[in-house]
């Protein structure tokens, strides 16, 4: 452009998130993760030394609003791929801390000690209401017209994949992409709680 040579990158970061050439998420998430245990690191170093330990419902709260809301950055976009594990392992670490319990302690106890519901539960939740407002926007905002576009495409995009993965990990599967975007805001929110004891009803059962 303008005799100047553009290379070609593998991967490039806007706004925080990193975007790789094949748009799966994999380096998004490792950001992420990075991100989120630097975070919990740094917040766990700062109370110790001004305040000690933080205990009861103060470091559910602290951990939400100082480490969770780093991990969740950009949820929207990476929503519930293969790798969203990377970030849940950061806020099992914060509950190990917390309770003091080692890397054996099973992963329902922790959730179900803590009350915590789980962050990529959460990050579905986003992609989810995220859809909701793309399919409710203008025809010609631009976003809506990519998303539109993506979804009349032969074949499927990462991004469809994985909203279709979150689906079915609420079970909501018979749903379906556009049948959510006739869902009016209150009926997804029912859903979503009726979604949410269920969890809690199977962490209570693990945990037991």
């Amino acid at each position: 452009m303008n005799g100047e040579e553009i290379g070609i990158l593998t991967e490039y970061k806007y706004l925080g998130c990193v975007i790789s050439e094949h748009l799966d998420g994999k380096r998004m998430l490792d950001e992420r993760a990075t991100a989120g245990a630097k975070a919990l690191s740094a917040w766990l170093k700062r109370c110790r030394a001004m305040v000690g330990l933080v205990k009861g419902e103060s470091f559910t709260k602290l951990c939400g609003a100082l480490v969770e809301s780093v991990l969740l950055y950009g949820a929207e976009v990476w929503v519930c791929g293969r790798h969203a594990t990377l970030v849940e392992q950061i806020q099992l670490r914060a509950a190990r801390i917390f309770l003091g319990v080692g890397r054996l302690h099973p992963k329902a106890a922790l959730q179900y000690e803590m009350k915590i519901m789980p962050v990529t539960w959460e990050a579905k939740r986003q992609c989810i209401e995220f859809w909701l407002t793309v399919s409710r926007m203008s025809d010609d905002r631009l976003v809506k017209r990519v998303v539109m576009e993506s979804l009349e495409m032969v074949w499927k995009t990462a991004w469809q994949k994985d909203l279709e993965c979150g689906l079915e990990g609420f079970g909501w599967r018979d749903v379906g992409i556009e049948g959510l975007g006739r869902l009016s805001m209150t009926e997804i929110g029912h859903m979503l709680r009726d979604t949410a004891r269920g969890e809690v009803k199977e962490w209570e059962a693990e945990a037991w």
